[in-house]
Order: C-alpha cells, then sequence, then structure tokens
C-alpha cells in the first residue's frame, strides 16, 4: 500500500493540487437543555468535542470532526411519571474544493459512531426506563444541491432496564468504512450533514436512570453508573460521531472531465477507499 501511495504521490506532484478551503463545521442538535426538580432530572448537552483542519496543500488532504453528546434522564423512587423529552442530534461539514484548472480529484467520506449507553432499575413493579438514537441520515451536496448518501447511513441503538434487566452499561459501536467516494472536477462547495433523533421514554412506575453518553458525561448528581467509562476503559473524548473526509488531487494537467450528478456520491471510488485505510492505520 505504501508503494501506491507513494506511486500516486509522484504521478500528481508535477501539476497543481486541487485544496480544501473554507471549512465550516455547525452543530445542528436541539439547544443544550438541563432541568432539575422533584420529579426528577433530565440533561442533553451537545458539541463539535474535535477537529483537524487540513493539513498542506497536496496531492493528499484530510480533515476531521466529532460531535459529542449526551442525553440522560434520572427519576427518583415514588415519581409514577418520567420526565421525557425528544431531540435531534446532528452537524454538518462544509468546504471548499478548489481546483482551478480543472484537473479533477476524488472525495470519499469515513464515519463511525462510538459511546457507551447506560441504565439502572431502581424502584417499581412495572414498567420500564429507556432511551434510544435513531439511525443516523446522510445527506451530501454539490453547490448546494443535497441528496441522500445511503452508504453513509450509521446505525442507531437503544438502552433500557426493566423489572428483568436492572442495570446495563453497553457499548455502541459501528462504522460506514469510507462510503460515498467520487470523482469531482472543478471548484466547488461541498456539505455533508448528519443528523438523527433521540428520545428518551419511561412508563408509569419505575425510577431509574437512563443515559446516552458519546464524549460527554452527566452533570447532575443524581446519575450511580452514568459517569463511568465502560467495561473498555476509554476516556470519553474518544467517543461520538466521527467524520473524516479525505482529498485525492489528481493533479495531472490534462484538464476537463465531467462532473458526476450529485447521485453518483452513492458510488465506492475504490483507490480512495484504499487509502482512506492506508490512513488510519498510520
Amino acid at each position: 500500500m505504501r508503494t501506491l501511495m507513494a506511486l500516486l504521490l509522484v504521478c500528481v506532484a508535477a501539476s497543481e493540487a486541487a485544496t480544501i478551503t473554507n471549512v465550516t463545521v455547525t452543530n445542528l442538535s436541539t439547544a443544550n437543555f438541563t432541568r432539575e426538580s422533584g420529579e426528577g432530572q433530565l440533561e442533553f448537552r451537545s458539541d463539535v468535542t474535535s477537529y483537524t483542519p487540513p493539513g498542506p496543500a497536496g496531492p493528499f488532504v484530510s480533515m476531521s470532526a466529532v460531535l459529542g453528546w449526551l442525553f440522560a434522564a434520572w427519576s427518583p423512587e415514588g415519581v409514577e411519571t418520567p420526565l421525557g423529552e425528544n431531540v435531534v442530534i446532528g452537524y454538518e461539514m462544509s468546504f471548499t474544493v478548489e481546483d482551478p484548472l480543472n484537473e479533477g480529484y476524488q472525495l470519499a467520506v469515513n464515519s463511525s459512531l462510538a459511546g457507551w449507553q447506560t441504565a439502572a432499575w431502581y424502584f417499581g413493579d412495572t414498567g420500564e426506563l429507556g432511551s434510544f438514537v435513531g439511525d443516523f441520515d446522510a445527506d451530501v451536496s454539490r453547490n448546494g444541491v443535497y441528496v441522500n448518501a445511503p452508504n453513509l447511513l450509521l446505525p442507531g441503538g437503544s438502552t433500557f432496564a426493566s423489572v428483568d434487566v436492572t442495570a446495563t452499561n453497553d457499548p455502541v459501536l459501528s462504522y460506514a468504512g469510507a462510503f460515498g467516494a467520487v470523482v469531482q472536477a472543478g471548484t466547488a462547495n461541498y456539505s455533508l450533514r448528519y443528523f438523527a433523533p433521540l428520545a428518551f421514554v419511561g412508563t408509569t412506575g419505575p425510577a431509574g436512570e437512563v443515559a446516552m453518553r458519546f464524549g460527554m458525561q452527566p452533570t447532575l448528581g443524581g446519575f450511580s453508573i452514568a459517569g463511568t467509562p465502560g467495561e473498555d476503559g476509554e476516556e470519553a473524548s474518544l467517543h461520538g460521531l466521527s467524520t473524516e473526509i479525505y482529498l485525492l488531487s489528481f493533479g495531472n494537467g490534462g484538464g476537463g472531465s465531467e462532473v458526476p450528478e450529485p447521485g453518483t456520491w452513492a458510488l465506492m471510488g475504490a483507490g480512495l477507499v484504499a487509502l482512506a485505510g492506508w490512513a488510519r492505520r498510520r
């Protein structure tokens, strides 16, 4: 693989490489809130926890961003109806690819979702506490024309505690590896946005806690198990919705290639998929 990479670098070095500029990362999630009363606690927070800008101009450039969030609910003993709330989680990465000589380039996306979901049952004869995050849909655009990218879908998950399962502390890990690679040409503006619903659910009777922790921990005091990173011992800062975007500039001086329609984002670009995997292993 390193031989392939070296060969590609030699082939494109003689010509001006496409570059990534004007990067913005926007948190599209519901506004943060914390509610604390005699009926329990509810907390939702989200933030772009890290961002790696694109490196110097060259034939192979990458950038990344991670969205972290916490969604937690706690209900004390004797409260019949736990607090409930539905929110939306998501973010958008927008950027410009500068290709003034119309020499062409290939873009690819690699995303992953990692976190911990916890729940504990404290009191009640019937019912259950639970929370879930839906599948993360992805939309991509070139010059403002958005289309759905099913190859970038990330599966969601759920957690619950009941009289049968009194406590859970489960990892969440899923991948959509380097799907959506496509060949383009010419200077253009691009965007990738992820979004999914989150919800806390409860029924009459239970008392306990549920938390979905993707890079953040609860700040309220009622949570007994949500503050631990889980059996793998990973730090919370390593978790969240991570997205890496790769640009391979052809820069071969040939000039002028037909720009595919936005729907071609759904196609796989085998060459950049291999390079994306190579970059992650370094």
